[in-house]
């Protein structure tokens, strides 16, 4: 599926396109500063990126989350207008849509739902990343000087530019957050089969055609989905996809990574 940037273009460029310099690892986790949508489904990704469309000033992330949905706004390819510090280049930016304040207040399953989702969108990246440039994100914080010195991790935005940022907060839940990202991160020795299957697998999303998209729908029809084997990645694949994930926890970004793929062969 294309980035939701690419299919809402924006009133003015919030991204760069492609990047000027290879991704090294490192991503820089925010909080949008945005109000927390507390009654009923959380549209508050929905909102920040709606926002982030129609902002006059740069200013945007790679990839968006609430507490039931994620939202890639900008290909990892490209650049995001994350950060002021010199981070843009080469880092992944990962925000919450919400308050630096309100971890500290969310009902204890909404914010899980926000890690369990910022975990997820950290995975995909970590996935794309180790497929194009053979780099391993470890489920550790980095520090500034690291982060600019090439070194692949995890690092506040308040962290990059403390001097004006502090973001995502002093109560994010760092430990649950990096152990949920760590459930399926690179494993240090050897993996498994079930590891090397799930790692020759593409990633499958909107637009795709062909074998892998026909094998997306032919799993999804086994498991009782109403879908059409016609090898077509198009918006009914994609929503069958989407309510797949969320019935089984997996986020819902409507793509197939390696959490899905895990899921829909049963390993």
């Amino acid at each position: 599926m294309p980035a939701w940037l690419r299919d809402n273009p924006p009133a003015r460029s919030q991204y760069r396109s492609p990047r000027r310099a290879r991704p090294t690892g490192l991503v820089v986790v925010h909080t949008a500063e945005s109000v927390l949508d507390k009654i009923g489904p959380d549209t508050g990704a929905e909102a920040v990126a709606r926002f982030i469309q129609g902002r006059a000033t740069p200013g945007s992330y790679h990839v968006l989350v609430d507490s039931d949905s994620i939202i890639e706004l900008i290909d990892f390819d490209d650049e995001a207008y994350g950060d002021s510090t010199g981070s843009n280049p080469y880092a992944m930016h990962l925000s919450a849509a919400c308050r630096t304040t309100d971890w500290a207040q969310m009902a204890p399953v909404r914010r899980a739902g926000f890690v369990d989702n910022m975990a997820a969108a950290a995975r995909e990246y970590a996935g794309w990343i180790e497929a194009r440039y053979g780099v391993i994100i470890p489920a550790h914080r980095v520090t500034r000087a690291q982060s600019a010195a090439g070194l692949a991790g995890f690092i506040s935005h308040g962290e990059r530019d403390p001097g004006r940022r502090s973001d995502p907060g002093a109560d994010f839940p760092w430990a649950d957050f990096l152990a949920a990202f760590a459930d399926e991160a690179p494993p240090a020795t050897q993996p498994t089969e079930t590891e090397v299957i799930v790692a020759s697998l593409p990633i499958v999303k909107r637009g795709a055609r062909g074998d892998s998209a026909r094998r997306v729908q032919a799993l999804l029809l086994a498991a009782h989905h109403a879908i059409t084997v016609d090898g077509e990645f198009g918006p009914s694949t994609h929503s069958e996809v989407v309510a797949y994930q969320r019935h089984r926890g997996l986020g819902s970004d409507g793509i197939i990574g390696p959490r899905t793929w895990r899921s829909l062969l049963g390993l």
